[in-house]
């Protein structure tokens, strides 16, 4: 860790200690928040967020859920794939694959720090294919997905078809799906809502489906987006092996979306129960 990048803050009423730093094994580095607590260290969880709008969306929650887990003597790692939100790299370089195999060193980074031995994995939208990835690879480690995205192509189509609504409102005619993809992949790139979708990463994205991955033995906690049906995920899941449970605490509405938007999310009842909920369930799988 580099002190000259680093910044610290520790929680008055907790304890956990929090630091903003950077780390990697490779060039360019990535964006790290770590949340330490302040005794022994029972488990860590890496936490995978998604990339472009849906990152800042759901960073506060990662941030509570940090905070939330510190205080049950479980350290957590939240960070950024190179070229994402505040890690070093450019937004052309960002692909799932990479995306997945930063797992890895998020979780040699935490254990690095802490000396946990035992994890659990978090994943947030897009970010739940690394980190059911990683729960494949990790057998009986509970994994958390919220909002999971059942289908990569889901993402794909909702950038392309947000876009064209969003351009609908301007001047210029928007361009049709069909044709955005073919510039995305004779062009190379293409800015869409203010991010770059690089050809690696769309055709990274093509075909991959959530229920192809394994987390064989462990247990899954899955909160739907709205009222998005899990059930064939769940099944897949318990089939293979898992043992799933679905989180109804806020499938009314989308629970990223509903809400007043212009208070703070920390008191927001949805929000609260969605970091309760979760840190106690990966307290309760992770007691020593």
């Amino acid at each position: 860790m580099d002190d000259t990048r680093t910044a610290v803050r520790i929680d008055a009423a907790t304890g956990v200690r929090e630091e903003m730093t950077f780390f990697g094994d490779r060039s360019p580095l990535m964006f790290c928040g770590l949340h330490l607590p302040p005794g022994e260290v029972r488990a860590a969880v890496i936490s995978c967020p998604s990339v472009h709008a849906e990152l800042i969306k759901s960073y506060r929650k990662d941030v509570l859920l940090g905070r939330a887990l510190g205080a049950e003597g479980i350290a957590t790692i939240r960070f950024h794939y190179r070229g994402e939100g505040n890690s070093e790299g450019s937004g052309l370089d960002v692909n799932l694959d990479d995306m997945i195999a930063s797992v890895d060193e998020a979780r040699a980074e935490i254990a690095r720090r802490t000396g946990a031995v035992r994890f659990g994995y978090h994943g947030t939208r897009l970010g739940s294919f690394p980190a059911a990835a990683a729960a494949e690879a990790d057998p009986g480690a509970p994994l958390v997905l919220w909002a999971p995205l059942l289908d990569t192509d889901a993402f794909l189509r909702e950038v392309f078809r947000t876009h064209y609504i969003a351009a609908l409102k301007g001047e210029e005619k928007p361009e049709p799906t069909e044709r955005m993809i073919e510039r995305v992949k004779e062009e190379g790139q293409l800015e869409l809502l203010g991010h770059a979708i690089s050809r690696d990463f769309y055709l990274s994205l093509e075909g991959r489906r959530l229920d192809s991955y394994r987390p064989k033995g462990s247990s899954v906690m899955l909160t739907p987006y709205g009222p998005q049906n899990l059930d064939e995920l769940a099944t897949a899941w318990e089939t293979a092996g898992a043992d799933v449970t679905v989180f109804e605490g806020s499938s009314e509405e989308a629970w990223w979306l509903a809400g007043d938007a212009t208070k703070p999310e920390d008191g927001q009842e949805r929000v609260v129960t969605l970091i309760e909920s979760t840190a106690a369930w990966f307290a309760e799988r992770l007691a020593d």
